[in-house]
């Protein structure tokens, strides 16, 4: 276990919602009939593997349509493809993490913990930052493109001309646009995301008609904060009229290799049937069985939660919590430990950034940011119609701004997650394409540029690097309004 306390530091934006279109969609509804419960198929999992099993419980998804103990000898893959979990295993834990694919499904997520996360990630960036914007970026690169030598330039005709042929002082401005091309975006995002949370009790949720009459639902900031006329998400209105689950690429199961010996508390036997629970209740459970204390954040008390364990150390229940919702345990006295969101120190390098982000991102916005998960803008526009659904009840048809500190906590949750979730996909979008650590990042020293002419006269600059196993490159098309064409 990672022990490691963590602090906070914020940042600023602007968002747009768009809610035309989006009439009351079918949501999920629980299956009935003859089949099991996601106790029952939990008790059958420990009872296969032993150890401690927690799982994530869904609301809306807890039961299957058919027995899956009756069905399915291999029972871990089919409970988790049945109930949309998906699981991170250690030789004595396993926790089943919900992948959120189906748009209807609330996500277990707080504006607290959403808070943390923006410090983090804007802590963790910060040293990556070029000081340089997409406009800066490109004059740089025609400058680039403009400062090459005569021998240079009969090298990249000719080809190739090696990174180490550059002058130190274009190595430096080479190095630059490298790291803008990789972090750039991701680094801009993730301090917009930052500079909103940190202010998110300036904000205002309002409500004003487009020009052709659709309704458009903004979440601003006072003009100190905000980046005014820029629309920072927006919530299509081309959704498909069935919002039940879809195939999404869900992120795969993750075995993770065995905890460091734990301490002689955390040695003592753990048994419990399974049964439903929150994380409140567990704590409970977990110092009333054993003596030992364990303080989580108290803004997910109510997370909801099925819990089995066969002769376990508590130190596997301690792990599984652990690795289902991400978060990091320190040891505060003998019997006393406390969960904290991780902070990681600040990347080093884009390589760096590149293994520690995932650990600052909370699961559900992992999961439901999957790449080219189908059913992204649906969650947005399903989160965005219950908000103003409950809106309805406490509100006047007429309204037309709502200061976000008059909302109530669990409205507030809602809007902060349609927020991260907007606020966040070119994030980790960037991240995910650059997450194989491409060779042009990795070892830029290897690399060499190359001159091609194209049909518009113009030239693509590239520059590649071929190592063992691990080749890529990239380039642009120079003094084209595009700013560039990526190669792999």
């Amino acid at each position: 276990m990672i022990i490691r306390h963590v602090g906070v530091r914020f940042a600023l934006a602007l968002l747009v919602f768009t809610a035309t279109g989006f009439s009351a969609a079918t949501p999920y509804i629980p299956p009935t009939g003859p089949g099991s419960t996601l106790v029952e198929d939990i008790a059958e999992v420990v009872k296969t593997r032993g150890g401690v099993v927690i799982a994530s419980n869904s609301p809306i998804r807890s039961k299957t349509r058919i027995s899956i103990r009756a069905e399915n000898p291999e029972i871990l893959s089919k409970v988790a493809e049945q109930y949309g979990l998906t699981a991170v295993t250690r030789p004595g834990s396993l926790a089943l993490q919900r992948t959120y694919d189906t748009p209807s499904e609330p996500m277990e997520l707080e504006l607290k913990e959403i808070q943390y996360c923006s410090t983090a990630l804007s802590r963790l960036v910060a040293p990556l930052k070029t000081g340089t914007d997409a406009v800066a970026d490109t004059k740089e690169r025609i400058e680039f493109a403009a400062g090459f030598t005569a021998d240079q330039r009969a090298k990249l005709i000719a080809g190739p001309l090696l990174f180490p042929e550059l002058s130190p002082n274009q190595q430096r401005t080479w190095l630059k646009l490298t790291r803008f091309h990789a972090f750039g975006l991701l680094s801009r995002e993730a301090e917009k995301f930052g500079e909103a949370f940190k202010n998110w009790s300036q904000a205002r949720f309002e409500k004003r008609l487009h020009s052709t009459g659709v309704p458009i639902h903004s979440l601003t900031f006072p003009s100190a904060y905000g980046l005014n006329g820029r629309d920072w998400i927006t919530v299509e209105d081309e959704l498909s009229p069935d919002l039940n689950p879809r195939p999404s690429k869900t992120l795969p199961s993750r075995r993770l290799p065995e905890p460091k010996p734990y301490s002689s508390a955390l040695r003592k036997q753990f048994s419990t049937e399974a049964h439903a629970t929150t994380l409140e209740s567990l704590a409970g459970e977990i110092k009333e069985k054993s003596e030992v204390e364990i303080e989580t954040p108290s803004y997910a008390d109510s997370r909801q939660l099925v819990v089995a364990a066969v002769h376990a150390q508590l130190g596997d229940v301690l792990q599984s919590l652990q690795d289902l919702y991400g978060w990091e345990l320190f040891q505060v006295r003998e019997r006393k430990f406390i969960y904290r969101l991780p902070r990681p120190t600040a990347a080093s390098d884009p390589q760096d950034l590149r293994n520690k982000i995932a650990s600052v991102i909370p699961p559900p916005i992992m999961h439901t940011l999957n790449g080219d998960d189908p059913n992204q803008v649906a969650r947005k526009a399903f989160g965005l119609e219950l908000l103003l659904k409950d809106l309805k009840d406490t509100r006047p048809m007429d309204w037309s701004a709502i200061s976000v500190t008059d909302l109530t906590p669990s409205q507030q949750d809602q809007l902060a997650q349609i927020a991260a979730l907007a606020a966040l996909k070119d994030a980790i979008d960037t991240w995910r394409k650059h997450s194989d650590a491409p060779a042009w990042l990795t070892h830029t020293q290897a690399g060499q540029f190359r001159w091609k002419s194209v049909n518009t006269g113009k030239g693509l600059l590239t520059f590649e690097v071929n190592v063992p196993g691990h080749s890529s490159g990239w380039g642009w098309v120079v003094g084209s309004s595009s700013l560039e064409t990526q190669m792999q």
